[in-house]
């Protein structure tokens, strides 16, 4: 793919080398030597001059160069030093030069990657809204407790619970026993006391009058 803002580029998709509105198109898979000849010539239209040394290869041709040669390639020193005439030495310091690029061009793709989708996330593109939960009410005999969910990362707080009124209670009446045995009953907020009963002996014999 081609960069945006730079005079000299090399489109992987279309397999074409352009410098200052320049084209070199090549075939499918084109060679390490058929990239390095077409740069020469466009170095030569576009600048005015053949390439003759280092000092003529620009930040710009390096990055073009990394992304179109195959830098694993045995004979790139060789070619490069041929194609673009420069002593051993030369080439194998554009070559040291070229797979360093190789590395931070990569680098910066994936940093991009990254950023883009760093925002896609943080903006929740597509994404339904979030949901409100209703808070639950929980019914026990006697009583009632309603229980609220609490926030994400809040600990759970203890339910409030109400406690209805307890039942009444009957009051047994007291009782008075008199010196016979007798028991009566005395019922509040009454002065009658109940009539004593008569309390029966079976003894076989029958009280005297």
């Amino acid at each position: 793919m081609t960069v945006a803002g730079r005079s000299v580029a090399y489109d992987t998709t279309a397999r074409t080398l352009v410098m200052a509105g320049h084209r070199r198109e090549f075939g499918p898979e084109p060679s390490n030597r058929q990239v390095l000849e077409g740069y020469v010539d466009l170095v030569t239209e576009c600048r005015g001059r053949p390439l003759t040394g280092l000092a003529q290869v620009r930040d710009e041709d390096v990055d073009a160069l990394a992304t179109a040669l195959d830098l694993d390639a045995d004979r790139l020193i060789e070619e490069i030093e041929a194609v673009l005439a420069l002593s051993p030495a030369q080439a194998v310091t554009l070559v040291d030069r070229l797979r360093r690029r190789r590395v931070l061009l990569a680098g910066a793709v994936v940093a991009a990657g990254l950023v883009v989708g760093g925002v896609a996330i943080a903006t929740n593109v597509g994404g339904d809204a979030p949901t409100t939960r209703e808070p639950s009410t929980t019914t026990v005999a006697g009583t009632s407790a309603s229980t609220t969910d609490p926030p994400t990362g809040q600990a759970p707080s203890a339910p409030e619970t109400t406690i209805g009124e307890p039942p009444p209670v009957e009051l047994i009446p007291p009782e008075t026993v008199d010196a016979g045995g007798t028991a009566s009953t005395i019922v509040e907020g009454d002065a009658t006391l109940l009539e004593p009963q008569p309390t029966i002996v079976s003894s076989g014999t029958q009280p005297g009058p």
